[in-house]
C-alpha cells in the first residue's frame, strides 16, 4: 500500500513539473514567434522604403529626360 501511496505521490510532482516545462515552453514560443513577427514587419518597411526610394528615382529620371527633350 505505501509502495502505491509513494508512486503517487512521485506521479503527482512529475505532472506538476512537466506542467511547469509545458508553460514555460509556451512563453518561450511566444517570445520566439514575437521576435519573427517584429522582424517580418521590420524587413517589410525596408522594402516599401527601397521601392519608394526606386519609385521617386524612376520619376525623377523620367522628368530629366523630358526636360532634355524640352531643351533640344
Amino acid at each position: 500500500m505505501e509502495a502505491i501511496e509513494q508512486m503517487e505521490i512521485e506521479l503527482s510532482r512529475l505532472t506538476e513539473e512537466l506542467t511547469s516545462r509545458e508553460q514555460k515552453l509556451a512563453i518561450s514560443s511566444r517570445s520566439v514567434a514575437n521576435i519573427i513577427r517584429k522582424t517580418i514587419q521590420r524587413e517589410q518597411n525596408r522594402i516599401r522604403m527601397l521601392n519608394q526610394g526606386f519609385a521617386e528615382r524612376i520619376v525623377w529620371s523620367g522628368e530629366q529626360r523630358t526636360s532634355e527633350r524640352e531643351r533640344a
